[in-house]
């Protein structure tokens, strides 16, 4: 898929999801930096993520789906399980910080998926087989996942101040 040009632009949360949209439907790759903590630490503040449109059918536990949340919000949140409605396809997602699930979405609302992440430079392709076992993972882990997290943190610490 083409990458649109790396030309900056600056919008409030109803304007990305206006431009990501547009973007995706073009068939174009949206590249753009993340904000926030509620998905750290496998996407951390200020990281660059890459999304292409996606295909529900093709979506799967583990993903990173952009989609329109409550109101004008646009989130990247991780695929927890698929959800059957009579309204169609639908997935449970929440953020790996997060306690709880953003609830049930529709996959009308889904924009597109993670396929990549950029951090200090070096770009993280999450479309391989391996990375895709390891964000299936961690959507396994989520119940989890937040107390994890901490205790993770705790022991790195730990080892790296011994060294």
């Amino acid at each position: 898929m083409p990458l649109l040009s790396r030309r900056s632009i600056e919008c409030d949360s109803t304007d990305f999801g206006t431009l990501a949209q547009a973007i995706l439907d073009e068939g174009l790759i949206l590249r753009f930096r993340a904000k926030g903590m509620s998905m750290h630490p496998f996407v951390r503040n200020g990281d660059i993520l890459y999304v292409r449109a996606a295909v529900p059918e093709q979506v799967r536990t583990g993903d990173l789906a952009l989609f329109r949340a409550a109101g004008s919000r646009v989130v990247v949140h991780r695929v927890l399980r698929r959800a059957k409605l009579e309204e169609g396809s639908a997935f449970v997602i929440k953020g790996d910080r997060m306690e709880y699930p953003d609830g049930i979405i529709l996959a009308e609302k889904i924009l597109g998926e993670v396929i990549a992440r950029e951090r200090d430079g070096i770009k993280i392709d999450l479309t391989t087989p391996a990375r895709r076992l390891v964000k299936a993972g961690i959507a396994w882990l989520s119940p989890v996942w937040p107390v994890l997290l901490p205790i993770a943190g705790r022991l790195r610490a730990t080892i790296f101040r011994g060294r």
